[in-house]
């Protein structure tokens, strides 16, 4: 009689290992970004959730950003005494610049809350929700980037090649959204008083920033609010192509550093806790 063949694995054979932690987050991440049709229809559909019944619908937005700058862009004008006609054009670039960078910070820390009944009822990326973040708030972004060209168009500014740099910029900022909402969205799942907490350092970060006042207002012994503050390195960077001028070229060194640095830090961060953010929620 013979004897049975054991389904035991040799020693030796190929058995593929189990995928580390960190190889899970990066699959994450690829997975949620290969799901577009699914995050695009979401910001959409979030988008229309928030102006549902609304003749004008997204453009809301766009009219309540317009009539902000003109009312801010009249009084600090007076107050900074200088001209309308230059400090329109930039108040307006540096406030709707300012709305980006302010959504990616605080809808990237509530990214997982606000995502909670999809979570519980789908086993979808968990990056496919930062990702659907981050096409609703380039889309409230685009709608408020139309103001831009008026704006121009009325004061005559026009664009040069220098322009197009704002599109590198915009990158950038979008990729560290990404990994503040890597970080902050994990750690805001998990303690619910941070959300508070990101939004009031953001708004503090506007008043300390250069979005109402500029180099001029400052004495040089003050400089150090621009130079070394990473708001004021994202606002120039995407501020100055759109009103036709080239950024300094230190600034695009230690955007793409703090790039860098972020990404380093939130992958191996979401690798470590990306498995618990759903029972954080």
């Amino acid at each position: 009689m013979k004897s049975g063949v054991s389904s035991v694995s040799e020693p030796g054979s190929d058995v593929a290992p189990e995928p580390t932690v960190l190889e899970r987050a990066i699959n994450d991440i690829g997975q949620g970004a290969l799901q577009w049709r699914i995050w695009s229809v979401l910001a959409m559909f979030d988008m229309r959730a928030r102006y549902r019944r609304s003749k004008l619908g997204q453009f809301w937005v766009t009219i309540s950003m317009a009539v902000t700058i003109c009312a801010l862009a009249l009084v600090y004008s007076a107050i900074f005494k200088v001209a309308v006609s230059e400090y329109l054009p930039w108040v307006a670039v540096s406030f709707i610049v300012w709305g980006l960078i302010a959504s990616l910070i605080n809808d990237g820390a509530t990214v997982f809350i606000d995502s909670e009944n999809y979570m519980r009822s789908s086993s979808l990326p968990k990056s496919m929700y930062i990702f659907r973040m981050l096409a609703r708030v380039t889309l409230t972004f685009a709608h408020n980037l139309v103001l831009v060209p008026i704006v121009l168009l009325i004061f005559l500014i026009p664009p040069t090649w220098a322009s197009l740099l704002f599109l590198p910029a915009f990158l950038l900022a979008v990729i560290n959204g990404f990994s503040i909402a890597l970080v902050l969205g994990t750690l805001c799942a998990r303690y619910r008083d941070l959300p508070p907490v990101v939004s009031s350092i953001v708004q503090v970060a506007f008043f300390v920033s250069p979005v109402m006042w500029g180099r001029a207002q400052l004495g040089a012994d003050h400089h150090v609010l621009i130079d070394w503050n990473p708001f004021a390195v994202f606002l120039e960077l995407m501020r100055e192509p759109l009103l036709g001028n080239a950024p300094e070229g230190q600034k695009w060194w230690v955007a793409l550093g703090i790039t860098i640095v972020g990404l380093l830090f939130s992958i191996p961060f979401f690798a470590r806790f990306r498995a618990r953010i759903a029972y954080y929620i």
